[in-house]
């Protein structure tokens, strides 16, 4: 009998592939006898690409795949474990939004966290390895949608406009 960890690189090549079929086929057959199965693959780091398979599926700015797998995404502790987590260079998944001026998704994500205040501002205000916040990032990129998104619907605060003029 095979069992579920066995398909969690499976898994992370699915998202890659971004084959959400057969990602709902996985998610049936092993989510009758592990109802938290879906969050065992959300927090597992892929050992070869040092992400999870949602940090996959945000860099390649597939949005009906990352709709799909943030829909589970449910409680606090998840939001907090899962949406919150770092790849190997320190980006999160807001971080990758605003690297592709991904509005959508980065709502997307800024609706999950906007329920605890402390976890949004540190999603707006947390660096990668290289110093740089959401901010920053899409500065570098000559876009300033994810930042004027979340200065317009998510955050009203000092803090927030003083880390925006040190980017």
């Amino acid at each position: 009998k095979l069992k579920s960890s066995e398909f969690i690189p499976y898994f992370h090549w699915l998202c890659e592939e971004n084959d959400i079929d057969s990602i709902k086929q996985l998610l049936q057959a092993f989510g009758k006898t592990d109802k938290n199965y879906i969050y065992t693959l959300l927090r597992d780091v892929d050992p070869q690409t040092k992400k999870t398979a949602l940090q996959t599926a945000v860099q390649t700015n597939v949005m009906e795949l990352c709709e799909f797998l943030i829909q589970f995404i449910k409680t606090e502790e998840h939001v907090q474990e899962i949406l919150m987590l770092k790849d190997q260079t320190g980006y999160t998944l807001l971080m990758f939004c605003a690297q592709k001026s991904n509005v959508k998704l980065a709502k997307l994500i800024l609706d999950k966290l906007k329920t605890n205040k402390q976890l949004l501002r540190e999603a707006i205000l947390e660096e990668n390895n290289h110093e740089q916040t959401v901010f920053s990032i899409e500065m570098a990129y000559n876009k300033d949608d994810v930042t004027n998104t979340i200065l317009q619907q998510y955050v009203k605060s000092d803090l927030i406009y003083q880390r925006i003029l040190r980017a």
